[in-house]
């Protein structure tokens, strides 16, 4: 795993069973796809209106995800930069 450090992924269908928003507005989505766990990390974004986007826009949604292979605290993540690349299904 650790090979693909730094790489572009992509996946669907996942579904998100808890989320988490820091104090600085970063989030953790925990998600779910046939059985296995997959962490997403986002940096802090903001909606087209400039409003600070939470878990609650994702909590218990299905979605898409486009990010980076990162590796964080123990653990592979993917993170996202944009909220463009987290669409809800």
């Amino acid at each position: 795993a650790a090979m693909v450090l730094g790489t572009s992924v992509e996946m669907k269908g996942l579904t998100v069973v808890d989320a988490y928003t820091s104090e600085d507005g970063a989030m953790t989505l925990t998600c779910e796809q046939d059985g296995i766990t997959v962490h997403i990390r986002t940096v802090p974004m903001k909606d087209e209106n400039g409003n600070l986007i939470t878990q609650d826009a994702y909590l218990g949604k299905t979605i898409d995800v486009k990010g980076i292979v990162d590796y964080f605290d123990g653990a592979y993540q993917i993170k996202v930069f944009t909220p463009e690349n987290i669409i809800i299904q």
